[in-house]
């Protein structure tokens, strides 16, 4: 008997959950298929934006890359013109420094010759002076000793 009335109990349960398990089912479906409608309704909406952008871009970009033409054929016909301006600069730099170069050349030879002679100058001084020195310090030592055989 208390089987039979917990089996029917569990029977009722098991019903009033399968009414709610439907219930909550036929809810979430509504709200699945709700969702999926406005999904569609958004992506339809991104679609229409995402099309009228790209139109509004490959034009600015047509546009972009007209002008860029225009101006490459500008800088060319800029470019020729400096590439011959820069030609003739080049010419004339390389005139003035061989000039420049055969000046310093001449300028160092004479420095190089008046340095000589200032060096061999020095030189004969120092030579002398060392002598002098030699010739005192000879004379002092002599002194000394005869100080000190004194």
């Amino acid at each position: 008997r208390i089987k039979e009335e917990n089996e029917s109990r569990i029977k009722e349960k098991e019903n009033e959950i399968k009414e709610i398990n439907d219930k909550y089912n036929s809810e979430i479906n509504r709200i699945k298929e709700e969702n999926e409608s406005r999904i569609k309704e958004k992506e339809n909406e991104i679609k229409e934006i995402n099309d009228k952008y790209n139109s509004e871009i490959n034009r600015i970009k047509e546009e972009n890359e007209n002008r860029i033409k225009e101006k490459e054929s500008e800088i060319n016909g800029i470019n020729n013109t400096n590439e011959i301006q820069i030609n003739k600069i080049k010419e004339e730099n390389t005139r003035q420094m061989n000039e420049i170069i055969n000046n310093n050349e001449i300028q160092i030879r004479q420095i190089n010759e008046e340095n000589q002679i200032q060096i061999n100058t020095i030189k004969q001084e120092h030579k002398n002076k060392l002598k002098q020195l030699e010739d005192k310090n000879k004379k002092e030592r002599t002194n000394v000793e005869e100080y000190i055989i004194q």
